[in-house]
């Protein structure tokens, strides 16, 4: 049989291990519930940064589809790409006008 005072000895270790366990699972779910805002804060940020991408190829696609046959087109072109080099290397070939 087991003497008294050493179950109470194994109950205060069992205690104090317990409260230690809690302590960690605790601080573990705050630390995951502050990633997971941060996470939803990126997930905000892209999803606004996407729709500004999303008018600015609507913009584009208008711009051109109304005024790629006039005669003032190919000039602002050919200076969009003189100010933007990297966009002229990613256009087709033969989209830079004159």
């Amino acid at each position: 049989m087991k003497d008294p005072k050493q179950n109470a000895a194994n109950r205060e270790v069992s205690l104090d291990d317990l409260v230690a366990l809690v302590e960690k699972a605790a601080a573990t779910i705050s630390r995951l519930q502050e990633e997971v805002a941060r996470q939803k804060q990126q997930i905000r940020e892209l999803e606004q940064a996407q729709e500004a991408v999303r008018q600015d190829v609507d913009w584009s696609r208008w711009f051109r589809q109304k005024y790629q046959n006039t005669v003032y087109y190919p000039v602002i072109e050919k200076a969009y790409f003189e100010d933007h080099p990297s966009a002229s290397a990613a256009a087709d070939p033969g989209s830079a006008g004159a």
